[in-house]
């Protein structure tokens, strides 16, 4: 379910927004969620550290739309 609310999403960004790139920001502990996201095409960009209130570093992740959605 997960998967296809993602590829819905990035879809609809695509299509609304007219963009070809899409970014988001996981917690660098939520193996689950940087699966999904690899799995969907995005890679990881940036590591921002402290990004959470609780002091856990983030990853910026990135991909570019287009034939994968």
């Amino acid at each position: 379910m997960a998967t296809a609310l993602m590829e819905e999403a990035m879809k609809n960004g695509r299509k609304e927004y007219n963009t070809n790139e899409c970014y988001l920001e996981v917690r660098i502990g939520n193996l689950p969620a940087i699966g999904l996201y690899e799995k969907l095409g995005f890679v990881k960009v940036k590591r921002n550290s402290g990004y959470y209130m609780d002091g856990e570093d983030a990853w910026t992740m990135a991909v570019t739309l287009g034939g994968k959605v």
